[in-house]
């Protein structure tokens, strides 16, 4: 399957500790018709299991994969959702949780209706 990209949007998908969700959300995100420029996950706290997901999946997502990371010290998930906003790139965000499956015209709706 040939995608697009679309460089001035970004994805931010907000994880703690449920490597197992993220993974299957990714797929869903892999599997988008359209592209985002890039996927940010604004982890709260997870610990290796998530990263190491992340590391491997790195390796051949097809567009950038960014882990934006803070201790875990409570429920924080604005503070690191803010952080992976900052960090962004795109102009254009778009937020979503860390169990929430994509259909593969998830990306391309939002860039159609912005």
């Amino acid at each position: 399957m040939h995608q697009r990209s679309v460089s001035d949007t970004s994805l931010i998908v907000t994880t703690y500790n449920w490597p197992e969700a993220l993974s299957s959300v990714l797929e869903t995100v892999r599997g988008q018709r359209v592209l985002p420029g890039e996927v940010l996950v604004a982890d709260d706290g997870s610990g290796q299991p998530t990263k190491q997901l992340l590391e491997r999946l790195q390796k051949d997502f097809p567009c950038p994969l960014n882990h934006i990371w803070h201790p875990d010290e409570g429920y924080q998930v604005a503070r690191i959702r803010n952080r992976a906003a900052i960090a962004a790139s795109g102009k254009y965000l778009i937020f979503i949780d860390g169990d929430c499956l994509l259909r593969p015209d998830f990306v391309e709706r939002h860039v159609e209706l912005r």
